[in-house]
């Protein structure tokens, strides 16, 4: 397409250059001008159709005049007007006009386009075919217009050698919006990419999931319908069908798209085409009385062409997107005073006066139905009286005015600045080239009527859009506004019209319930509960989603779960801390036990310094406890397994020492007891014995140590301490009782010592506790889990404190305490002395027995 609107182009150069040289004559065009200082060029599409006489090239017949289109020429005019009679702007400046119309019609736009472009108003001055256009200065010095999409790309091309301004006040297309195909046009609009972005908005707020979309075979149409349907796939919104319809077909393809329209399940129609097209397409609707909801693109949605069709209101509702439809201050009364208007030359006024003539009417509707079809080189009388129609026209609202306003302003605040005026003069150059004036429109910032005009960052203006509503009225259509969008704020829409727009269904599945969702991508599918396990929270999902580790799914929505760990408030955890106080306080009580008994002989067997040494290790294991309750850190799950470790192996090591040295002193045989006394080095063993546990645990903490782990369940998560590696937990605590279990060994062997100096029965006992309460522990740490995990643990190490506190130590604290008579240096003497005779006399006994055998004896 774009590669024939080139040739196009060139064709057009080369026929206007051939016609400078061999016509005299002039074009027929369609044109309104004034003279003055510097002239501005207007293109408006007055007219919707043309007619080209094949046999004579410079003929064309335009037909269907619009009267919001010329409502916009007459905008332009009152526009320069105003700047001319003010001194704010261009002071002393006459601002000119030359102003034609395109009739709908790319071919005959060019034409005007070499008019403009030409080095004056006459016939001999056309267009030159240059090879530099830096230093052109064409008749014009900016162009307004023209307002379809269609046709600004085709003569932006053009106008782009000469780098000529071209403002529009309608245009839309995204093609214009870049600048390296395109870099002298400029619109006083937004983007229809925004507008599109509105109408997917819009459809997704009111869910209307199920669309028909339907446009024409020009670029503008063509680029907005593959937008749409993009944007609308990507909201999940499901397109029955799009279809764009070659403009040239539209009489045979119409009748067949409209009976596709009348069967589908879709309530909603995009019409993304000009207003020519849209005219067609709604009118045969109407004639096959095909009722649905239409929703109209910027080009057609308040189209005075359109909202005048008889029993428009018939087809359904129609809604649409317009640009901001404000009011040009003065120009209602502009419009009102035409009469007296005095023109250097104005045809489009002309023709109106003619059509109005005939088209006299009280009905609006009626007014412009008749002026768009009559031609009038048929009217041989014009339209004298005052005219309220137009202004009933700009009242009941047409954006097209104000963003003329907006383009000629532009231009006139540019020429301010290229000029530099001040409030009394222009001292400027006026022999000033259009790429001149270019260079200053983009640097135009200004505010008018609320309306923000910024060129400076060479894009597109700031998107404000109004939403319209097409009312049915006694007297006709009445296009009201119902809301706005803009790319901050989204949309606002009345609450009244918002009711009526959410009562329109356009789905061919019921909505889908939180809980539920689709059964299939497609347009048409069915609500399915969501799968045990996962939720939904949203209506129509596509599919459901499982909840958060940390929470649980309850139909529709996701439930945090209770955290539970093993906490201070837990009864078992109050009973356990009860029991840990009360082994720290005894553990203090018989420090102090034997240190005020220090010199007596209870606490030398015992070991003398060694007692406090394993008082502290019994200290450490019941504090170790305590970390044990509480919720869990990285650091408290290591602290209490290095704590305990530490401690209680230090603490058996000592009782083995203990036991191992009072078993050395009482070996009789000399031998033997001159071997164990070599051996006997408690403190070289005590620290070796501590610095293996504590390369375990080095290794232990450092590869894979203990962290907190979050187990969860079905409805509830468990804090609690994850062991890390299992091997090294394992061999850790199996140290320790290993450790026991020699000293259990020692203890046992020892049993038949004097009974003062009898430890060993004790330490049998303390470590007999320990291996039972570890066997118990080690079985159960498979099976269980959860928040007792950790208080198993910590039981079992009160367990071992306890055991060697009540078994090592109190039967100690009750010699020292209440039977003190044995706790002297003779009793301990007798019991020695009366322990070696027994010895003694079993050894002869033994011998004796040896040497006389039982036969041998009379």
């Amino acid at each position: 397409m774009l590669k024939q609107l080139l040739f196009g182009t060139l064709i057009w150069m080369v026929i206007f250059f051939k016609r400078a040289q061999g016509c005299n004559g002039s074009l027929n065009l369609i044109s309104a001008a004034a003279p003055g200082n510097i002239t501005i060029g207007g293109l408006f599409d007055v007219h919707q159709q043309s007619e080209r006489n094949s046999s004579i090239l410079n003929t064309t017949s335009c037909s269907g005049f619009d009267v919001d289109k010329f409502l916009g020429v007459m905008s332009m005019i009152y526009t320069i007007q105003a700047i001319n009679n003010s001194t704010e702007i261009l002071p002393g400046i006459i601002l000119g006009y030359e102003i034609l119309d395109t009739c709908s019609d790319i071919t005959t736009a060019l034409a005007d386009v070499f008019q403009l472009l030409s080095l004056s108003k006459a016939p001999e001055h056309q267009a030159e075919d240059l090879c530099d256009y830096t230093t052109y200065r064409p008749f014009v010095s900016a162009v307004v217009g023209p307002g379809y999409s269609d046709i600004s790309v085709a003569v932006g091309r053009v106008f782009q050698l000469f780098m000529m301004p071209q403002i529009s006040y309608s245009s839309s297309s995204t093609i214009l919006s870049d600048k390296a195909q395109f870099p002298s046009f400029l619109r006083t609009v937004p983007s229809e990419a925004d507008q599109i972005k509105a109408m997917t908005l819009l459809m997704v707020q009111m869910n209307w999931r199920h669309i028909l979309i339907i446009g024409s075979d020009d670029d503008y149409s063509q680029q907005g319908v593959t937008a749409l349907v993009t944007s609308a796939q990507q909201a999940n919104i499901c397109i029955d069908f799009s279809q764009t319809i070659p403009t040239s077909e539209i009489t045979n393809l119409l009748p067949g798209l409209i009976q596709k329209v009348r069967e589908s399940p879709a309530n909603v129609v995009v019409v993304f085409a000009e207003a020519t097209f849209a005219k067609v397409l709604l009118q045969r609707a109407i004639n096959d009385s095909v009722k649905k909801t239409w929703l109209a693109s910027d080009t057609w949605s308040v189209s005075s062409f359109i909202t005048t069709l008889p029993n428009i209101d018939t087809i359904g509702n129609i809604l649409g997107f317009s640009f901001k439809m404000d009011q040009v201050n003065g120009f209602a009364d502009f419009l009102d005073n035409l009469p007296s208007s005095q023109w250097s030359r104005n045809q489009f006024y002309e023709e109106y006066q003619s059509l109005r003539a005939v088209c006299n009417s009280s009905s609006i509707s009626e007014i412009i139905n008749c002026i768009s079809s009559k031609k009038a080189d048929s009217v041989t009388r014009k339209f004298l009286g005052p005219d309220g129609f137009l202004k009933e026209l700009i009242e009941a609202g047409t954006p097209i005015p104000f963003n003329v306003f907006l383009s000629v302003l532009s231009v006139a605040h540019a020429l301010h600045d290229l000029l530099g005026c001040d409030i009394t003069s222009c001292n400027g150059s006026l022999e000033f080239t259009p790429w001149m004036l270019l260079e200053k429109l983009k640097t135009v910032r200004f505010t008018v009527e609320n309306q923000g005009i910024n060129f400076t960052l060479d894009t597109d203006q700031p998107i404000e859009f109004d939403l319209v509503f097409w009312e049915s009225r006694n007297n006709g259509i009445k296009v009201q506004v119902i809301g706005n969008y803009t790319k901050q704020k989204n949309f606002t829409i009345q609450d009244n019209y918002k009711m009526v727009l959410q009562n329109i269904s356009s789905s061919c599945s019921s909505q889908c319930k939180p809980g539920e969702m689709k059964s299939s991508n497609s347009c048409c599918y069915m609500c399915v509960p969501c799968p045990e396990g996962l939720i939904s929270n949203i209506t129509d999902a596509a599919s459901c989603f499982p909840c958060q580790q940390d929470e649980y799914p309850n139909n529709t929505v996701c439930i945090k779960m209770p955290q539970t760990y093993f906490n201070w408030t837990d009864n078992f955890a109050i009973f356990l801390m009860i029991f840990d106080i009360l082994g720290i306080i005894i553990v203090g009580a018989i420090a102090m036990i034997f240190t005020i008994h220090y010199t007596t002989p209870v606490v030398k067997a015992a070991g003398s310094f060694m007692v406090y040494v394993i008082l502290t290790c019994l200290l450490l294991s019941f504090i170790s406890v305590i970390f044990f309750i509480g919720k869990p850190t990285d650091i408290k799950c290591k602290i209490r397994q290095i704590m305990f470790a530490i401690s209680f192996t230090c603490c058996i090591s000592c009782m083995l020492m203990n036991s191992f040295r009072i078993f050395v002193a009482f070996m009789f045989d000399p031998l033997q007891q001159h071997i164990l006394k070599i051996v006997y080095k408690p403190f070289m063993i005590i620290p070796v014995f501590i610095l293996l546990e504590v390369l375990i645990l080095v290794l232990w903490m450092t590869l894979n140590g203990p962290t907190t782990y979050l187990q969860t369940s079905e409805d509830n998560q468990v804090y609690r301490c994850s062991e890390g590696s299992l091997v090294a937990y394992y061999f850790t605590h199996g140290y320790t009782t290993f450790i026991s279990l020699i000293c259990f060994t020692f203890a046992f062997v020892s049993r038949k010592l004097p009974h003062n100096y009898n430890e060993a029965k004790f330490i049998t006992f303390a470590m007999l506790v320990h291996l039972i309460a570890w066997m118990i522990f080690f079985a159960e740490f498979s099976y269980s889990f959860g928040i007792y995990l950790s208080a198993i643990q910590a039981l079992t190490c009160l367990i071992s404190s306890y055991g060697v506190v009540i078994w090592y130590f109190l039967p100690k604290c009750y010699i020292m305490l209440f039977r003190k008579e044995k706790n002297t240096r003779e009793n301990f003497s007798l019991h020695v002395y009366s322990y070696s005779q027994k010895t003694v006399n079993e050894t002869f006994q033994k011998a004796h027995e040896t040497t006389n055998p039982p036969e041998n004896r009379v």
